[in-house]
């Protein structure tokens, strides 16, 4: 996603353009836990909500606390939808390789050990 970020700002091809960016694959919360435990070898506690308690929560919240009403849309969105979108038109545009989402994390977490005194 960053690359496009990038050319939306250097590409005129991209200039008033608005495009979709995905990346290879579509990931459920479970599996990028478990990305992150496998690259950072910690475990994270984890609690499974119940899709319909996450939209009972997002309607009290709605009431009281705008942002955490927000943030529980995302996380439904997250666990209701499929997030899988064609990018072949626009990789034939603009050829490259996507990363998914493990290398990032792997990147990331390379970036972090270099940090290290």
């Amino acid at each position: 996603m960053a690359r496009f970020v990038v050319l939306s700002l250097t590409d005129d091809r991209l200039k008033n353009r608005v495009i979709d960016v995905a990346g290879p694959e579509s990931l459920t919360t479970t599996q990028i836990i478990e990305i992150y435990e496998d690259v950072t070898g910690r475990h994270a506690r984890r609690t499974h909500v119940p899709v319909p308690l996450l939209r009972v929560a997002r309607g009290v919240a709605a009431l009281f606390h705008p942002v955490a009403h927000r943030m529980l849309q995302v996380v439904t969105l997250g666990a209701t939808s499929d997030a899988t979108h064609d990018m072949s038109e626009l990789l034939s545009e603009f050829p490259m390789q996507l990363t998914t989402f493990e290398e990032s994390v792997r990147e990331w977490a390379e970036g972090l050990e270099s940090r290290q005194p």
